[in-house]
């Protein structure tokens, strides 16, 4: 019995120190990328605007996030899918309409996390279509 264990054990060793081994250097190359943060001008979309309405001159088109991933998720063309959406159901045009922008409106690639937005809020004016 003991002898069936150790050749299994040791049957192709040099195959598994070798597997253990790169193993060990993807999970050292994983584990020691920091986490940095990157600034980078968003896209501003606006949805569900009722069709007798548009928006007041003023409007964002692009607003500044500070976002933090590692150095590879970083890169420029994950940034550059960074967007924001604001949903405007619901809103008329006898008031401005403040917008925070958090979390749940921006959109950023899978390993790239949302910090702040720079502004935080946006006031929105809508003006009828005559």
């Amino acid at each position: 019995m003991r002898r069936k264990v150790w050749r299994t054990v040791s049957h192709n060793a040099q195959w598994k120190l070798l597997a253990l081994v790169v193993a060990f250097f993807l999970w050292v190359v994983v584990v020691a990328q920091p986490d940095v943060t990157a600034l980078q001008t968003a896209p501003v979309f606006y949805k569900n605007l009722r069709s007798d309405l548009s928006l007041a001159a003023g409007a964002p088109e692009a607003i500044r996030l500070e976002l933090r991933g590692t150095a590879t998720t970083l890169s420029r063309s994950n940034l550059a899918d960074a967007s924001i959406t604001l949903d405007l159901a619901g809103i008329d045009q006898s008031r401005t309409a403040p917008f925070a922008i958090t979390a749940d409106n921006v959109h950023v690639p899978q390993g790239i996390t949302f910090v702040r937005a720079m502004p935080a809020q946006v006031a929105l004016k809508l003006t009828p279509i005559k």
